[in-house]
């Protein structure tokens, strides 16, 4: 049986079933006690008979009719104290059919990524991102037909709700804070690599340059109409230099995840811890609930003992 956290304030929203902690001890006779175990014994085979589907997949189905796209792991919870329920949020970046003056395709965004618990939010940009583009420092240029940077496609990025997950699906991400899990490029191919949002486009001539810095550093500076894709990687924090693509290059061809050059994306990232405070404060909170309930029962424990001493000392 699942609660579900509402919206971002990590306060449960309870969905039916078996409330957590509505059951005490004091009172109930033995048999009573052992019925209320055979219940939550029987929810606990239920709730493992029923996990949650993979909601990738959904969300692959879902987003079919964009062009390219980027789904990020935004957030993650767990809710429950008897049973553990799993909870994501994704922010997804999405590429929209654009006419030839740069107006969002009617067709292309009356769809939106439906059958979630919950509105989506939705923040549009108006970034043109041309769908011919392609990956890597050897991008083709502009073409004949009158290309160029920005035609083709607008980019704009929507949040869904919290998504139930399985225990299995929220342990294989849990490192994936902030990171890519699933997308589609400008061949059609959907890919399940993870890298930290953006840098697909870095390199790509169409979405921006390589400059110089002041020490002849080669660096990644994207177009203003793009300034999306800076802010998804914060790169006005640090510039994204050549080394740092390269190494992205070698993971994405060795089939591993790539976290960054200093390892500052992902779940243990600096940059994610000051992007997404909020995922951080929640576990601190967690962890000191936790802290202050063991030394709690420290303290009864101890308690209970010189009481019993005292007692066998009369």
């Amino acid at each position: 049986m699942s609660h579900r956290p509402a919206g971002s304030t990590g306060q449960w929203a309870h969905s039916g079933g078996i409330h957590s902690g509505g059951v005490q001890s004091g009172g109930i006779p033995f048999g009573g006690m052992l019925a209320v175990a055979a219940v939550l014994a029987s929810a606990a085979m239920v709730a493992g008979c029923t996990s949650p589907p993979d909601p990738l997949q959904r969300l692959q189905r879902q987003l079919n009719i964009y062009p390219e796209y980027s789904v990020v792991l935004s957030d993650m919870e767990t809710s429950g104290t008897f049973f553990k329920s799993y909870h994501h949020r994704y922010t997804i970046v999405r590429g929209h059919k654009a006419d030839g003056a740069g107006n969002v395709n009617a067709n292309s965004t009356d769809e939106s990524v439906s059958n979630r618990d919950g509105a989506p939010e939705s923040n549009v940009n108006e970034n043109g991102v041309n769908e011919n583009g392609s990956e890597g420092a050897g991008a083709e240029t502009p073409n004949s037909a009158g290309d160029s940077p920005g035609d083709g496609l607008v980019f704009d990025t929507e949040t869904t709700d919290w998504i139930d997950v399985s225990r299995q699906f929220f342990d294989k991400y849990e490192p994936m804070l902030g990171m890519v899990v699933l997308s589609r490029g400008e061949q059609g191919k959907v890919d399940t690599a993870n890298y930290p949002p953006g840098y697909q486009y870095v390199g790509n001539q169409r979405y921006g340059s390589w400059r110089t810095d002041s020490n002849g550093g080669s660096f990644w500076e994207f177009y203003g109409k793009y300034a999306l894709f800076s802010h998804l990687l914060g790169s006005s924090r640090r510039p994204l230099y050549r080394s740092d693509y390269d190494l992205y290059r070698n993971s994405r061809s060795a089939q591993r995840p790539y976290f960054g050059p200093a390892n500052n994306y992902g779940t243990r990232g600096s940059y994610t811890k000051t992007s997404n405070p909020t995922f951080y404060q929640r576990q601190q909170v967690r962890q000191r609930s936790k802290s202050q309930k063991f030394s709690q029962k420290v303290k009864s424990r101890a308690s209970s003992s010189r009481s019993r001493s005292g007692a066998r000392g009369k």
